[in-house]
């Protein structure tokens, strides 16, 4: 391989209208504690890429004629190391002042239609294309597929060391055409019938071209192609076919699964995928998974689009066997339910109806609950995500609740009603340095009934390595007077973490974890807290991150541990 090239000295002269922070990361990863060579890799070709990507940072700010040039460049090709002196050159910054826009008919006859816009933003190309594109795609929704947008400088004058533009827009529409027919190839195992209802284009209205190619989107989304592509062909001057081709994927898939818990320790199981059952879109998904402390299957049928737009109808099954802190937790059910896509405000909900048979086996010490119990249960499941990523989340927020309403009306034998929601707020503090908050808040009621009505099943038992992390799965829960852990009927839990990255690979975090919690309801928010805090190291993965963590308890009561050491996969909230 030779010797590994890097910077070992980045100088940037000339910033004035941009901070050296971000100028410096187009050319080395500046976010680690560590300095490390593989932050700061050195070769002719990634500063001439450095060089370009800042170069067009600068022209989106409107600096056209921006100038970043290499006046210094030192190597040492024994030691590996370069030393690079970057000069830029900003000019004059170039404002947007207005935009004349002139929208010019096929017909000769027809009236020209004039408007003035005043977007008063810094002019780049990439910001002059995406005018073009909303100027046509305006005309599109007309029904004229093959409207054509043209800019030019009208005017420059130059104001408080600015150049402020006076541009014009020439848009013309081109012929008005009508959709002929709506035809669909390559599709030898999935219905017509399936696709017209996602594509929602008929014959004889204004051909869209924007909504051609939402019809291909949600063609595409159904997750049973490889590829979706959308053409045209002439019927005559003013009718055009629509034919979108498309290309069948794979029917069945086979994964494996695996994944380590410091509780539930080695994980493995399989998941078998099946697409496009009976030509409609279906899909079914049966997963198996079994560790050293449970056992669990479940069976998910999905049948997109079924009543409507975004609205999935599914059916499942599932069954699970699993081995808890103070008691074994046997549980198998089945429910039927839709689900929705918000796209306004990117929001997920379901709503299923459940039933289920749900046991608490070796259960001792609390006496004024349901062990064994048949639950028929209306449940509403939303989730709102904004994280940057789902896996190793950097910024961003996540809401997420789950609302359950159990009753003897809806086939089962008790009655309760169960709140559980989960929040997580990640933020970008400084260079490589993240602050990660969650909070999470759930609660058991019984408004129609005694505290009999509970399944010990659905009493809440935080703890472990997603939850205080001075415990272990589940033990950071109300325990009787011998010790036994029985679970909550209500609690809050916080989490804080500080992130600080080492290498692009490793960082440290540091935590505080606390939990308040009651046994029964009537003593609501909270009758007791518990608190740990304490440190870890992370490995980045592309399944999420390897984590060691150990967390100490700050109040611990007669029968906890100390603290607990966890090694696990996965980000913690």
């Amino acid at each position: 391989k030779g010797v590994l090239f890097h910077y070992r000295q980045l100088d940037l002269v000339g910033l004035v209208n941009m901070r050296e922070r971000v100028a410096r990361e187009y050319f080395v990863d500046a976010d680690f504690l560590l300095p490390v060579k593989r932050a700061r890799v050195f070769t002719p070709a990634r500063l001439d890429q450095s060089i370009a990507s800042l170069t067009e940072a600068y022209e989106r700010l409107g600096f056209a004629d921006a100038k970043v040039r290499v006046t210094k460049l030192t190597r040492d090709d024994r030691a590996g190391t370069a030393d690079v002196e970057v000069t830029v050159d900003e000019g004059q910054q170039s404002i947007v002042r207005s935009v004349a826009v002139e929208i010019i008919p096929d017909t000769a006859n027809a009236p020209r239609r004039r408007e003035t816009l005043q977007p008063r933003r810094p002019y780049s190309r990439a910001w002059q294309q995406d005018l073009v594109q909303r100027l046509r795609a305006e005309q599109y929704r007309l029904g004229y597929p093959d409207a054509t947008a043209v800019v030019t400088v009208q005017d420059r004058e130059e104001v408080d060391g600015q150049i402020h533009l006076d541009l014009r827009a020439q848009v013309r529409t081109g012929p008005h055409i009508m959709v002929g027919d709506v035809e669909f190839h390559g599709n030898e195992r999935t219905r017509d019938s399936v696709m017209a209802r996602r594509v929602k284009i008929e014959e004889g209205e204004p051909l869209n071209r924007i909504a051609v190619e939402r019809g291909r989107y949600r063609l595409s989304r159904l997750g049973i192609f490889d590829m979706v592509n959308a053409r045209y062909e002439t019927v005559d001057e003013s009718t055009r076919d629509v034919i979108y081709e498309v290309d069948e994927g794979k029917r069945l898939n086979l994964s494996l699964m695996a994944g380590f818990g410091s509780y539930e320790l080695l994980r493995g199981g399989l998941v078998l995928e099946q697409y496009n059952l009976f030509g409609r879109a279906h899909t079914s998904r049966l997963r198996l998974t079994q560790s050293f402390k449970s056992t669990s299957g479940d069976y998910l049928y999905t049948m997109p689009e079924l009543i409507g737009e975004d609205v999935n109808v599914f059916v499942d099954a599932s069954g699970l066997l699993r081995e808890e802190i103070s008691f074994t937790r046997e549980e198998y059910s089945a429910s039927i339910g839709s689900q929705k896509r918000f796209h306004g405000i990117e929001t997920d909900a379901s709503l299923r109806y459940k039933y289920q048979l749900v046991t608490a086996n070796d259960v001792v010490g609390i006496v004024d609950t349901v062990r064994r119990a048949r639950v028929g249960a209306l449940t509403l499941d939303l989730r709102h995500d904004q994280r940057d990523d789902p896996l190793l989340p950097r910024r961003g927020y996540k809401l997420a609740g789950n609302f359950e309403l159990a009753s003897v009306g809806l086939g089962g034998e008790v009655d309760y009603q169960r709140v559980d929601i989960d929040t997580s707020l990640h933020i970008r503090i400084a260079r490589g340095q993240f602050l990660h908050l969650g909070l999470n808040h759930g609660v058991a009621l019984t408004l129609a009934g005694g505290s009999d009505n509970l399944p010990f099943n659905k009493r809440f038992f935080p703890g472990g390595e997603s939850s205080v992390r001075g415990y272990r799965q589940g033990e950071a829960a109300p325990r009787d007077s011998n010790g036994r852990i029985i679970g909550a009927e209500t609690y809050t839990q916080g989490n804080l973490e500080y992130e600080q990255m080492l290498t692009p690979s490793w960082s440290l975090v540091v935590f505080v974890d606390g939990v308040g919690f009651a046994r029964d309801t009537t003593d609501y928010p909270v009758e007791q807290a518990l608190f740990s805090a304490g440190g870890g190291i992370r490995f980045k993965t592309i399944v999420g991150p390897v984590r060691l963590e150990y967390g100490r308890n700050l109040n611990p009561r007669r029968h906890d541990p100390d603290g607990t050491l966890h090694f696990s996969l996965g980000f913690p909230f």
